[in-house]
Order: structure tokens, then sequence, then C-alpha cells
């Protein structure tokens, strides 16, 4: 038997079991946890991928930062869907294999504006008003 020497390593399949939260700002930088199951420690090429649920054209990858086999972190995406958007949530490994438990949808929303608050002081107990 001839063997090239090349080593080949073979990972469990990655399951993913909930993010949080399920929803954020179209401005993006929300911090997204995805638990599951299986996430490899030595891929460096690890995702989250977006695509919208009404065009598959507009989609974003966003780079996931392993946290432990059962843990990965990504920062939402900014500015590639609108408000009231879904997106669907995978996680991707070299842009080529996507993993999801079941349907998975990220909701953009509108960014909150804080006007002013009155009272602007007040004694402890005070009723405070933010428009």
């Amino acid at each position: 038997i001839w063997t090239s020497g090349v080593v080949f390593l073979f990972d469990e399949p990655i399951q993913v079991d909930n993010v949080a939260p399920l929803q954020g700002g179209i401005a993006g930088g929300t911090s997204m946890f995805i638990s599951g199951s299986n996430f490899p420690l030595h891929s460096e090429n690890l995702e989250c991928y977006f695509e919208s649920t009404t065009d598959p054209l507009v989609n974003a990858y966003v780079k996931a930062s392993f946290m432990d086999a059962n843990m990965i972190h990504c920062i939402s995406p900014s500015f590639v869907f609108t408000r009231g958007d879904s997106a669907q949530l995978y996680v991707a490994m070299s842009r080529q294999f996507y993993f999801t438990k079941d349907l998975l949808l990220y909701s953009f929303v509108g960014q909150t504006q804080l006007d002013h608050i009155s009272p602007a002081f007040g004694s402890s107990g005070t009723v405070v008003t933010i428009h």
C-alpha cells in the first residue's frame, strides 16, 4: 500500500442548538453567542453566515471566534440588511459547509434613539421617563 503522507482530520458534525440574542440593530455590532456541539478547535475558517429569508443574494459572512467545543461567538454584520429583515443563520467553515439544527432566524431591528430623560435628576425612587 502506497501513502502520500497526507494527514486527514475528521471531526464530528457540527450541531447548532441555540443563538442568543436572536435580534440586533441594522448597524450591526451585536455580540452573538452560538451554542451547540462539536465546534472544531483547529479551524481558523469558522464563520457565521447570514442569508436573507427574502433574497438569497443578500448575505454576509462574519468571522466566528472559538470559545470551546460547545460555544462560538460572532458579531452581527453591519448595514447589509434593513429594518424588519430576517436572516437564516448558519455556521460555515471555509465558506463551503453549513451547519444548523433547525431554522434559526436572526431579525434586524431599527436602532433605538434616546432623545432625553426627565427629570434630569432626583432622589432615590424617582420615576424616570425616557423619550
